[in-house]
């Protein structure tokens, strides 16, 4: 299943506008202030002679650490996405699914407290891809891992709204070609500036529309 269309038209029928520019923005603190933290950082601990050449040093840290927030975007989406998933979810199902919507299997604190160690896990795992940039194959890799983390961690957590993590799971693995095929759309959309600001809720619509189709056709 490939529910774009009613993905995008969601973000009109289900009023989802605010939601998703307020978490683009959102997104978009976070990276800046990654960004200027590493850069103030380096700014109080770099001490180069002559000053040219600390102040070279200084940009290309400032430099790096912009490419690296980008690249860790994929990491974060879902953190981001978790302080407004369930508000989504419900607003979609009420508009699309409201004969069958989700209950609260799962709370608030429970699914952040998963988002963080999910955010933990992945910023590792990435760490570890690192290497393989060396010899030419670390974006393919990258590409390849973030896209089953995020298939993975958006059909878990739109799935448990309903089900709870475990019985989602286990519908994970027999949806796992569909939800890995949206992770991938979110990981490349991650990579587009500007567009990958709005990737969040636009990851949590489109699995509760896949996970609602795989119920339904089920």
């Amino acid at each position: 299943m490939f529910p774009l269309d009613k993905t995008l038209q969601s973000f009109s029928f289900a009023r989802l506008w605010s939601i998703l520019f307020i978490t683009a923005f959102l997104t978009l603190i976070i990276l800046l202030s990654l960004v200027f933290s590493v850069a103030y950082v380096s700014s109080i601990t770099i001490d180069f002679e002559p000053e040219w050449i600390e102040k070279f040093v200084e940009s290309l840290i400032a430099i790096l650490s912009g490419v690296a927030s980008w690249f860790l975007l994929p990491v974060l989406m879902p953190l981001i996405a978790g302080f407004f998933e369930a508000v989504v979810v419900r607003k979609v199902e009420n508009v699309y699914y409201s004969e069958v919507q989700s209950g609260s299997a799962e709370t608030f604190w429970s699914d952040l407290w998963y988002d963080i160690k999910f955010t933990f896990k992945a910023l590792i795992i990435n760490i570890l891809i690192l290497p393989f940039y060396l010899i030419g194959i670390g974006f393919i890799v990258s590409i390849v891992v973030n896209s089953y983390l995020l298939g993975m961690e958006f059909f878990v957590n739109v799935a448990s709204y309903d089900v709870g993590k475990r019985n989602a799971r286990d519908l994970f693995n027999e949806n796992r070609i569909p939800a890995l095929i949206g992770g991938l759309v979110f990981t490349l959309l991650s990579l587009i500036p500007v567009v990958n600001l709005f990737v969040p809720i636009f990851a949590i619509v489109w699995m509760v529309h896949l996970y609602r189709g795989y119920i339904q056709s089920t």
